[in-house]
């Protein structure tokens, strides 16, 4: 079985690196060849690409890429509009595609959209908690072919040495600072991202200058020069303060260990925090509907600076925090499940999984629906 690894940005790629790992631990690459699992990039050279475009692009990279060199199965993951696009140029040239993290809810965002729409064009779906498992069925997708293994993004973080607290934070270029709070915000893609930036800019401004503030650059959806801006000017000028467009890893992954509370509407929020028993403020609509543990305060827009500062009274907790996405074990899951697979071709025909539709289930009963 060839094997390939669609990535599109920073957000999916630490994930599959698990699951490529996993394929190797597996045997599969051994049995492939030095060329598989083999990775195939989408993602936009440039932020000031038209997303249109950058979709576009990915399903021709994909589909020249697979006809040159053909694969058996596309590994993809998430929600974002170049893996959308990557899945096109898969089923385009007959490659069944597994998907991972399928199945969540992000009202507040256009990738809920192109998230239930890569659903529908993937073969093998591996979500990440029941809740989604149950939505990818409601979609008609056959149960058999729904695997819930968790979220590969915890086996990163089980798996990743972590530097210490001052370390850290010399290493995003904070020296001056004991506590610090760890910004990450997204444009808001079917609301205000200006009135989102503002609220939160403004109360940034009025925490004391000894707190510390990592600003982490936002994601290329539209409206990312607002936060970007908003965030090159607030380090410009404040003490204790720095801006990092992208940070590796394991230096990210240290900061949630670290860093007293994170702010903003960030999945990582989500997914990562937990696992650091990391009290998150979570401002704007961006990740409405997504699952969450009770680590997560979601925040009106007025509440931010009160919230902040209840939290760094209060502190952290010294508890652990159960985080709803896994175990540390998805990667190994889905290894397994993929190395089983004895003919991925057949994976391309599909069955639609009918439910019960109540009301909705014969041309009568739909006449009496208002």
């Amino acid at each position: 079985m060839k094997i390939a690894i669609i990535t599109g940005s920073r957000a999916d790629r630490g994930p599959l690196e698990m699951v490529f790992g996993a394929l190797d631990a597996y045997g599969l690459s051994h049995r492939l060849g030095p060329e598989y699992p083999r990775w195939i990039n989408v993602g936009p050279s440039d932020k000031s690409i038209p997303i249109v475009r950058v979709a576009a692009a990915a399903a021709n990279t994909v589909s020249m890429e697979l006809e040159a060199d053909p694969a058996d199965l596309v590994i993809v993951h998430g929600d974002r509009y170049e893996i959308l696009g990557a899945v096109m140029g898969a089923n385009m040239t007959g490659v069944p595609v597994a998907h991972l993290a399928g199945g969540d809810v992000t009202e507040g965002s256009v990738d809920d959209s192109y998230r239930h729409a890569i659903t529908k064009l993937s073969h093998l779906h591996f979500p990440n908690c029941d809740e989604s498992a149950a939505r990818i069925v409601q979609m008609g997708e056959e149960p058999e072919r729904v695997h819930m293994i968790g979220d590969p993004a915890i086996d990163r973080i089980l798996q990743t040495p972590l530097f210490g607290k001052d370390e850290t934070f010399r290493a995003v270029g904070l020296l001056a600072a004991q506590r610090a709070l760890l910004v990450s915000l997204h444009p808001e893609t079917l609301g205000d991202t200006g009135a989102t930036v503002n609220a939160l800019l403004g109360a940034l401004q009025g925490l004391p200058t000894v707190l510390g503030l990592v600003l982490i650059g936002p994601n290329a959806d539209p409206g990312h020069q607002t936060i970007e801006l908003a965030w090159q000017l607030l380090a410009s000028w404040r003490p204790n303060t720095v801006y990092c467009p992208d940070l590796p890893a394991d230096v990210f992954l240290s900061l949630l260990k670290h860093c007293d509370a994170m702010v903003g509407n960030s999945s990582a929020g989500f997914y990562e925090a937990p696992n650091f028993s990391l009290p998150v403020i979570n401002i704007g609509d961006r990740q409405c509907g997504r699952r969450r543990s009770n680590c997560i305060l979601q925040a009106d827009l007025q509440d931010i600076v009160y919230l902040i500062n209840k939290i760094l009274e209060v502190g952290k907790p010294t508890h652990p925090i159960e985080n709803p996405f896994g175990d540390g074990h998805a990667a190994e899951r889905i290894a397994n499940i993929i190395g089983s697979i004895k003919d991925p071709k057949s994976l391309l025909r599909k069955r639609f999984q009918t439910i019960d539709l109540g009301r909705y289930s014969s041309p009568e009963a739909m006449g009496n629906v208002p």
